[in-house]
Parts: C-alpha cells; structure tokens; sequence
C-alpha cells in the first residue's frame, strides 16, 4: 500500500458492518501490525450534539465512531507513512445511523509519534466483521 515512490496518500474507504461498533485503523510494517501505544488523535462528533475526545497513548486509531450497519465510509490522507519520522493521519468520515440519532459526522486527525517507517495499513471493527472496498492513491514528491 505505501512505497517510496511517494511521499503522502489517500485512502477512500467504503464499507458496511455486520454490527454497530468502530472502525480502527493500525498502521503495518512486513504484514506486521504496530499495536504499541504510540497513536494520539483527536475526534470530533457531531449529530443532535457535538462531543469530542482527545485520546492519547493508544493502540490503534479511531477512524470511523458508530459504524453502523449501513453503508459507511471516509477519505483519509496519510503523510510520511514510509519516512522514518512521525506518520500524520488527516481523515474524516461519515456514516448514516439507522438509530434515533439520524445521520452524523465524525472527523479525526492524529500522529504516530514514534519514527517508523510502515508499508501498509489494517482496518478493523471493535465489534463484528466488515465487508467493503478501498482505493488507495499516491501524492508524487516534488
């Protein structure tokens, strides 16, 4: 997924869920997750009300709250995923809640703040299993 023959990256991921639970991103090396406690973000969700954490010291990243059983999606940007410094993720996602809350929005940006350099990235529930696609695009160096 991520090589040297570019700098930064945009995933656009679409999937369904088999359950109401999160998605999780971990960033990868060989096929190897990197499960340490070196992901700090920010999330921001808005519906009727707003709410917003602040997480630090974890072991993966929130990249989609609710992700409900309808189709759900978002469009991330990865920056230096394969330079030795830290990884800047910038996503925001959105997902459409069959519950009482309606449709909502979920935005998040966060860094890996160890100096790893990864080739690949996992997607993964709290909950139950996914089904879904991603296309994954490549920012040219200048």
């Amino acid at each position: 997924m991520f090589t040297s023959t570019y700098a930064d990256y945009e995933i656009i991921f679409r999937y369904t869920s088999s359950a109401d639970s999160n998605l999780q991103m971990r960033l990868r090396t060989s096929g190897s997750s990197n499960s340490t406690s070196n992901y700090n973000y920010n999330e921001f969700r808005a519906s009727a009300s707003a709410n917003s954490s602040n997480p630090l010291s974890q072991t993966q990243f929130l990249t989609q709250y609710g992700g409900v059983t309808n189709l759900s999606g978002f469009r991330m940007t990865v920056i230096n995923p394969q330079v030795a410094a830290q990884t800047i993720v910038l996503p925001y996602g959105r997902a459409n809640n069959a519950g009482s809350t309606g449709f909502f929005l979920t935005g998040m940006g966060g860094s890996f703040t160890a100096t790893t350099q990864f080739d690949g990235a996992e997607f993964f529930p709290t909950t139950g299993t996914i089904t879904g696609s991603y296309m994954v695009y490549g920012y040219a160096k200048s």
